[in-house]
């Protein structure tokens, strides 16, 4: 291969014939059965995983975007923003949050009532309620949008169970709104203690485009809590990480509904 001027193999992508859904349907002929028999394929997929450690080997065509996602990640910046955050459950679900750093961003402020969403801009002293456009965009840079800071799955969604497994249910979502940047989610949700393992984001084109997964799950004070979310955006490759520090969690404390207020976010 050297004196061939033939470079490495460092990743093998083979996209398997589908046999077993081709003999499970009735209406092929044998020959049509036979003919979707793969042999090349198998014997690619047996060569490079016995090559492991300096071949990588993909036959899932879904899970191209993630490993195209992680190459750009190796090559990308990091940002890292801090912030405060504070929610209260009552007639309305009320969220604030306010970053902390770095100081070009301190006190710039998200406060959430309801359906309503508005963002404080520090520079300009400004506060301003988002529009239902401005809500599908990137919240500061980020890959989450504003409405991903704002589920509400018993009212924002119906669903439909594809999978009952021992540990976990898999959910299809549809939001109410079908004004949102997705048709449906497909959630993976622990049993234990029912939170979101993994959500996928499916378009308008029903092309998976953006992932979260919860990382973390452990209880804290008594409550199951994620202390870290991580959303991959599958077109980009872009990828944001929040992560709780656990010491900081606190539940079952007073808040008046005023803190919560378009005035308040001008401290």
């Amino acid at each position: 291969a050297e004196k061939l001027g033939i470079k490495p193999i460092d990743l093998v992508v083979v996209n398997l014939y589908p046999f077993e859904k081709t003999a499970a349907d009735s209406s092929k002929s044998e020959a049509e059965r036979i003919e979707q028999i793969d042999i090349g394929g198998p014997t690619m997929v047996r060569a490079s995983a016995k090559n492991y450690a300096h071949v990588t080997i993909l036959t899932n065509p879904h899970n191209y975007n993630d490993y195209l996602s992680q190459l750009r990640e190796k090559n990308g910046k990091t940002t890292t923003m801090e912030f405060e955050g504070y929610h209260k459950k009552g007639e309305k679900d009320l969220q604030l949050m306010r970053f902390t750093s770095p100081p070009r961003i301190e006190d710039t402020a998200i406060l959430i009532k309801g359906e309503k969403i508005w963002y404080y801009n520090k520079r300009s002293n400004r506060v301003r309620l988002l529009s239902k456009s401005a809500k599908k965009g990137s919240m500061m840079g980020s890959t989450f949008s504003y409405n991903d800071l704002n589920i509400d799955y018993v009212e924002d969604f119906t669903g439909e169970v594809l999978e009952d497994e021992k540990d976990h249910y898999t959910l299809k979502i549809y939001p109410v709104d079908r004004e949102r940047n997705y048709i449906y989610i497909v959630a993976r949700v622990d049993k234990e203690n029912f939170i979101e393992e993994r959500l996928e984001y499916y378009d308008k084109n029903e092309v998976r485009y953006k992932v979260m997964v919860t990382e973390n799950v452990k209880q804290v004070k008594g409550r199951w809590t994620p202390i870290r979310l991580v959303m991959t955006d599958l077109i980009s490759g872009k990828i944001t990480r929040i992560e709780t520090y656990e010491k900081s969690l606190d539940f079952d404390f007073e808040m008046e509904d005023s803190e919560f207020s378009e005035k308040n976010l001008k401290r």
